[in-house]
């Protein structure tokens, strides 16, 4: 792996890199159970978030809902991530789970991409994720219970891994 995903990587605000930890763990644990390489999985975890190394910080922690362009510019994190790793070299599934861990199942997420066009561990990265940032503080919100984070995963319409 390139020298400058990983300073990229360490250059993230620090809530950034813990949720990006916490995903990469989970995601590993998860690989067992689909058979796929438990380090692949990790490392798409670990980097889901790191295009968000160039969005404005003033966005990142906002404690209010974003507005209609601020949320456009959030939205580009998956695509600065996606080409900061795909310029570094790095594993073809590992860019596609930045650029597609905000897709959902029915064609909601951001780049609107449905379950056949999504690979297994972009969809693993999109649930994992989701549960993470669900069950997690964030300056706008308190953490959701793990049982309240469950039942949003169970919405067949927008998560289906089995």
């Amino acid at each position: 792996m390139e020298q400058n995903v990983m300073w990229a990587f360490f250059s993230l605000p620090p809530s950034i890199i813990k949720h990006s930890i916490n995903v990469a763990k989970l995601c590993q644990k998860i690989a067992q159970h689909f058979d796929i390489d438990d380090k692949l999985l990790f490392t798409c975890g670990l980097f889901h978030d790191i295009g968000k190394l160039y969005i404005d910080e003033q966005i990142l922690n906002k404690r209010s809902c974003l507005t209609k362009e601020e949320f456009e510019i959030m939205k580009q994190h998956t695509v600065y991530g996606y080409e900061l790793l795909k310029e570094s070299n790095v594993n073809e599934l590992v860019c596609l789970s930045a650029l597609y861990h905000h897709e959902r199942l029915n064609g909601t997420g951001y780049w609107k991409k449905k379950k056949e066009e999504l690979p297994i561990v972009v969809q693993i990265v999109a649930v994992v994720d989701v549960f993470e940032a669900s069950t997690s503080y964030r300056p706008y919100r308190f953490p959701k219970s793990k049982k309240a984070a469950l039942r949003i995963l169970k919405d067949p319409e927008l998560f289906n891994l089995v």
